[in-house]
Parts: C-alpha cells; structure tokens; sequence
C-alpha cells in the first residue's frame, strides 16, 4: 500500500489510507480557501509524513502564487491555477 512508504512516519502501521486522505483534505481545503482569499494561486509538494495537533496527519509544504507565477526550482510542485491567468504576449 502505497501510504505505508510516506516519508517521516515512524510507525506506519499506525496510519490508514483513509486516515491520509482525511488528512489531506482537511489541509487542502484550508490551503485552498487560504489562496482564494488572497487572489493567489496554490503551490504544494509532499513533505516528511507526521502527525500534528488533533490527530490529523501534516505532510505538506505550500506556498501561494501570484497569478501565473511559477514556483521556486528544487521541488516537485503540484500547482492548483485558481486565479484567472495574464494572457502572454
């Protein structure tokens, strides 16, 4: 199962996949209305798996975008485009 190998997790058998979906919704809804409130678009990429306060895993590090700005080099980004996009000239 592909959630026993996160990174950062000490004891996986602790850690259901529903219980890393869970985790991660609650963390990308929070994310994502955090970007729609600023008119920012949403950049994340995985992290060391652990868990946090309320018993909700955290594995992810995120930054917001200026529209049809790109993120930093060195990661591997997963970019959610919320924000209508400049046209390129």
């Amino acid at each position: 199962m592909w959630w026993t190998k996160a990174s950062g997790l000490d004891d996986r058998n602790k850690l259901s996949g529903l219980d890393l979906i869970e985790a991660f919704d609650a963390w990308l809804t929070v994310r994502l209305e955090e970007a729609h409130k600023a008119g920012k678009d949403l950049a994340f990429f995985d992290t060391n798996l652990r868990p946090a306060d309320g018993g909700r895993f955290v594995g992810w590090s995120h930054i917001l975008l200026e529209p049809g700005c790109t993120p930093p080099p060195g990661q591997d980004w997963t970019i959610y485009r919320l924000q209508t996009q400049p046209i390129a000239h």
